[in-house]
């Protein structure tokens, strides 16, 4: 089942990691680790090289546990900047900035939803093709 504090928890860290167009590094790394830390084999593309950026694409795979279709979840790592020291205010259960940064949550929300999705499969043993 999906924890709306895990996710709610783990998108404010995601967001508060500075993450421009083609400078998405930090954000990288972080997700690497999240990803092995459930379980899977991460890897980083060579993308960043060839548009001069700082990495390239993240991604992981997770292996199926029954015959069924794959699936691919996608979602965005880079911001519109401002994007360094992003502080979310909580208030009456939604999420706002202090107003100096961009929130990023136009695909953090999705990287979020990704990573409490992959962990709530692996948590209840919820049968799956590969993701």
């Amino acid at each position: 089942m999906i924890n709306k504090e895990r996710i709610i928890k783990e998108f404010i860290e995601l967001v508060s990691v500075p993450c421009p167009s083609k400078d998405e590094k930090q954000e990288a790394a972080l997700l690497m680790e999240k990803l092995r830390s459930l379980g899977l084999e991460p890897e980083i593309d060579n993308l960043g090289e060839k548009i001069g950026g700082t990495c390239g694409n993240v991604w992981g795979y997770l292996k199926g546990t029954a015959k069924a279709p794959a699936l691919f979840f996608e979602a965005h790592m880079d911001s519109v900047a401002p994007t360094t020291g992003t502080k979310v205010v909580r208030k009456d259960g939604v999420l706002y900035l202090d107003g100096t940064t961009t929130l990023g949550g136009d695909d953090k929300s999705g990287v979020a939803a990704i990573l409490e999705e992959v962990r709530t499969i692996k948590e209840d043993n919820v049968p799956h093709g590969d993701i």
